[in-house]
């Protein structure tokens, strides 16, 4: 059904209605609900436009944002009380690891001091013989054929050496070689004191070696081949000692020929040394106790001959 609006209380109401609008008949009534019907008139009408701040104006009004979903606190980690034995647990671990450490301590200092001590050491070199009685004769000597050496000394499979070809070895340990070419004896290398080669032996000393040498060629045909520096001694210890393991050396030669052989004879000698004396991290070779003089020995020989043609191109002289 259509309604109109009345334009003086602004009320809508139907037209077919005989009384208009309830409002103004009311009113030619003189009905005291007219002002309620004044206020209803003025609730009814539509609303005003709502003006909307400008935007700093709206920061300044923006209440704090509050979340939709509830926030909870994460929860705590549970307490934990110790009881009376968990202390006693820990007070003994406690004890029981400063023990430890207490003991590890006192080993490593112990074994710091026993390495850093200085302390002796004997090792003889040349090596020194227990009982010289041992001492064997070497009656083996060079331009001989090889089954000679193995009828003496032992069959022993030869071993090539890449530096010197034609050359091959038979060794008889470290320090006892023999040396052949084409089946026949070109050297032989001595360096243990348990033989002794023509009144030659390792450890024997100087003067007993130049008497050796005299009795094959006379004195005046001993030469001295090699010498290295004679180093300086000094005390350390209560021990006369060089100040490293190396040590000086010299090389007595002797050019034999016919009648007597044809071979050339080469005699290493060098201190006598009775051991190492390790003092911190310095180790030094010993002479002897203070004041010690050095005394030279025999440390190896060696028979080189000199009628076969040797592998280093040395030409036969005889």
């Amino acid at each position: 059904m259509p309604v109109v609006r009345c334009s003086i209380h602004d009320i809508p109401y139907n037209p077919e209605n005989p009384r208009g609008c309830p409002a103004c008949a009311r009113e030619k009534e003189g009905d005291a609900s007219a002002d309620l019907m004044r206020q209803l008139a003025h609730t009814s009408r539509p609303s005003r436009k709502v003006e909307v701040p400008e935007p700093e104006v709206l920061k300044a009004t923006v209440k704090q944002f509050v979340p939709a979903w509830p926030v909870t606190t994460p929860p705590r980690k549970p307490e934990t009380r110790q009881t009376t034995i968990d202390r006693l647990v820990l007070v003994a671990l406690r004890r029981k690891l400063l023990t430890a450490g207490i003991t590890a301590t006192v080993f490593l200092a112990i074994m710091l001091a026993i390495t850093t001590r200085s302390r002796f050491v004997p090792e003889p070199e040349p090596p020194l013989l227990d009982d010289p009685a041992t001492v064997r004769p070497l009656p083996l000597t060079v331009n001989v054929p090889v089954s000679t050496a193995f009828s003496i000394l032992g069959s022993q499979p030869p071993r090539n050496v890449p530096d010197q070809p034609g050359l091959q070895r038979h060794a008889y340990g470290a320090k006892l070689v023999v040396d052949a070419i084409n089946g026949v004896v070109y050297a032989i290398r001595l360096g243990v004191p348990s033989h002794v080669w023509r009144g030659l032996r390792v450890g024997m000393p100087q003067s007993n070696a130049r008497g050796a040498l005299a009795i094959m060629v006379g004195l005046d045909g001993i030469r001295q081949l090699e010498a290295s520096a004679d180093l300086s001694t000094r005390e350390v210890r209560g021990y006369t000692v060089y100040r490293s393991l190396d040590v000086p050396r010299r090389v007595l030669g002797a050019e034999v020929r016919p009648p007597n052989g044809c071979f050339d004879v080469a005699v290493t000698l060098q201190p006598q040394i009775v051991g190492v004396l390790v003092d911190g991290s310095q180790r030094y070779a010993v002479l002897g106790p203070g004041g010690s003089t050095p005394a030279w020995v025999v440390t190896e020989i060696a028979v080189v001959s000199r009628s076969i043609r040797g592998p280093d191109a040395r030409p036969a002289v005889c």
